[in-house]
Order: structure tokens, then sequence, then C-alpha cells
């Protein structure tokens, strides 16, 4: 089948011969380790290698309070599910044998003529290294929320808001914190380059994405672009590998951000098409469609399908004139409108790293909002999450 001039198919044709991803070089490299915090779930298992040195600086406070909120939130999940317990050699002076017997103590202190005999033994415990390290980056937490002196003070953000949240994030770290003292988690923490809690098994995977975010609690630094002294972990990765991980990380800040709370964010929603009809044989061949992102906020009654992109949100025409990606546009309408009985009101999103500048526009089809926004991914990272926060705020009026 062939294009004619003008058309759609043609349109496409120069889309796919013009594809143009986002220029990485342009990215800080502080700014890709924000979107790794944020897609913390989907790539803590994923080892990121050294690769050279380079100068580490002090996070923004905005990392800061975002790790914070990681570890407290991974802590919480794992006490529901009850946090991992490992036997611990222990020694203490019993009534009755258990282990082994401490033959040298028990004759030096005489504690046969006591009733009392000393044992060495095993003890199931929470009292792990791996958990005392965690509780102990929940307090490091905790104090550089509420240290003004701190050289990692929040004492630049003059927000009374965020004050406040940080507040409360302190707080939650220090509860946390005392439930796992009373579950028994008591002795020092080891150090955070200790192989007690580094090596990881399959009994214990799930204790990794709490571990690495309370020795980030701890280290609370950032590579730069300029050479030092530091190995730097590799995270210089191809355009596929930055396409998922943007997506991920949106998903991950719509899932934890505090300040849109009242959003439920699904990621990978299957949704079915509105056929009238079996597809009988046609079943194996129908495409599926699933969504990257969608925020649904029962009380507001919104329902929000964002689709990310990393790449361009342009792309010349036949003429040399810059158009939308017809492509963009067409899945991101069969995403709501093919479910416009079950959710009238849905909107519908294209999100793209800022390029040629910041774009926030927006029309209404048959009832539904459209939006296309951009990210400067280049930006600050507090301006980079104001700018995420403006997918679930309403739109000026055109």
């Amino acid at each position: 089948m062939t294009a004619e001039p003008g058309t759609d198919l043609a349109q496409d044709s120069a889309e796919e011969a013009e594809m143009v991803t986002t220029p990485t070089e342009r990215i800080p490299v502080k700014n890709i380790w924000l979107l790794l915090l944020y897609a913390f779930p989907f790539w803590q298992q994923e080892r990121l290698l050294p690769d050279e040195n380079m100068r580490w600086e002090n996070p923004p406070n905005e990392i800061c309070f975002l790790v914070a909120e990681l570890l407290a939130n991974e802590v919480r999940k794992r006490l529901r599910r009850q946090l991992n317990r490992d036997y611990v050699p222990t020694q203490a002076v019993l009534s009755r044998v258990r282990g082994r017997i401490d033959l040298v103590a028990t004759e030096s202190r005489q504690l046969m003529q006591q009733g009392r005999i000393a044992c060495r033994y095993h003890d199931f415990v929470f009292d792990t290294p791996r958990n005392r390290f965690v509780r102990a980056g929940l307090e490091r937490s905790a104090a550089l929320l509420t240290t003004s002196n701190s050289r990692y003070s929040l004492q630049g953000r003059t927000s009374k808001k965020f004050k406040m949240q940080a507040t409360n994030l302190a707080k939650r770290c220090s509860q946390l914190s005392r439930t796992m003292h009373e579950m028994g988690v008591l002795a020092p923490a080891p150090a955070p380059n200790s192989p007690e809690i580094g090596n990881f098994g399959r009994h214990d995977a799930t204790d990794r994405p709490m571990v690495e975010l309370a020795k980030f609690a701890f280290a609370l630094a950032l590579p730069t672009e300029e050479a030092g002294k530091v190995p730097t972990p590799n995270i210089k990765k191809d355009d596929q590998w930055l396409r998922r991980l943007f997506e991920q990380a949106v998903y991950g800040f719509f899932a934890i951000d505090s300040e849109t709370q009242g959003w439920k964010a699904t990621h990978s929603e299957q949704l079915s098409w509105p056929t009238e009809e079996n597809l009988s044989g046609l079943t194996p061949l129908w495409p599926a469609m699933e969504t990257d992102i969608t925020l649904v906020n029962h009380e507001l009654d919104r329902r929000i399908v964002i689709d990310t992109k990393f790449k361009r949100i342009t792309v010349n025409n036949q003429h040399g004139q810059p158009k939308l990606r017809s492509t963009d546009l067409y899945q991101i309408y069969t995403y709501v409108m093919s479910q416009r009985d079950e959710h009238p009101n849905a909107e519908g999103v294209l999100l793209y790293p800022a390029i040629e500048g910041e774009v926030d526009e927006h029309i209404v089809m048959q009832g539904h909002r459209f939006r296309v926004l951009t990210v400067d991914l280049a930006a600050d990272p507090e301006k980079i999450l104001e700018q995420l926060r403006r997918v679930v705020r309403r739109p000026n009026p055109a």
C-alpha cells in the first residue's frame, strides 16, 4: 500500500523516518537518579555496576525527602507481611540446657551450685544485622528531617506546607523505628558496607529494597558530571532503558507523592475493546490495549489515562511543518474513547520530556479532555515534580 501525500499514512511514514529521541546528554545524572528513586520498586533488582570515578555532591532537599518517604513506605509494607527473622548466635545463663553448654563459663562462675548453666545456642529472632541497619536508616532519616543545623537541612525550602510534610514524615520514621524496637530489633547497626547486610538469597530477597534505601539514607550523595575519586554506578543506558525508566518513574511519583493523595495510580492497566460481536478466530490476532498509567480520583469523579513518550513532541510533515505525531494522538484517543460507556468523563494525557520547550495544551473532543504536556528533565528536581503535578490539575480555559 502506498501513501498519498498529505494523508495520515504519509505523516506516519515521515514520523518513522524522522523519529528522534530525547538527547540523554541534556539530562543531568542527578535527575536520572531522581527518576531511579521514583521507579525504585521496578529497578531495585537491577545491579548498577561501577563505571568510572566521578565527584559526588549533596542531593537536593526533594531527594532527601523522597528517600525518607520511600524507606518509610517500604518498611511499613514489610511490617505488614512481617520482617524476616534469622538464627543469631546467643550466649545466656539459663535454668535448663539449651544448645551447647559453655563449660568454661559454667565452672568459672560456679553456676551449677546456683542451679543454672551457661549455654550457647542460636535464637530465631528479628534482631538481625539487616533489620538493625534498616532501623538505623529510619532514625537517620528522622534526624535529617528535623535537625535544622544539619548540612542536609530543609531550611532552603520556605514552604510551610513542605515543612509540615517533613515534620509528619519524620514522625512516621520515628514511629516505625519504635515498632521495630518493640519487636526486638535492639542491637547496634552494622556498617553500610558490611557483608552481613549485602548478601541476599531467594528466601530474603524481599529485604533488598528497604536495605538499599537505608544505605542511600546514610550516603545521601549524588554523582555529578565532573571527574572525581568515588566510583559511580553505570547508569548510561540506551534509549529504550530510559523510555521505560521515564514511564515507571512517572507511575512511582503518582503512587507516593503526598500532594496528589486521593488519586490512585495503576500501572499497565489492560483495557478491553468495545466489540459488539465475538471475535472468534480473530481473538489470537487482535492486539491488546494496555495503558502506561491510569489515575483515578473517586471523590472528584475523575479518571486520567497517561501515555508517556520519550521522544520529541512534534515531527515535520512532507512540507517541513511541525505537527503532533498522529500515531500518539490515535493511541490516546483510542484508550479514552473505547471506555467511554464505562467512564464518560475520562481524560487523556500525552506526557513528553521537554526538548523544543515547555508545552501545556489541551482540547475537548466529544466531551473528553485531551492534553499534551511536557516535563523538563534537565530542570531542578523541584520544578520536575511541580510539572508532574500539573497532570491532575485542571488546565486553564483555552
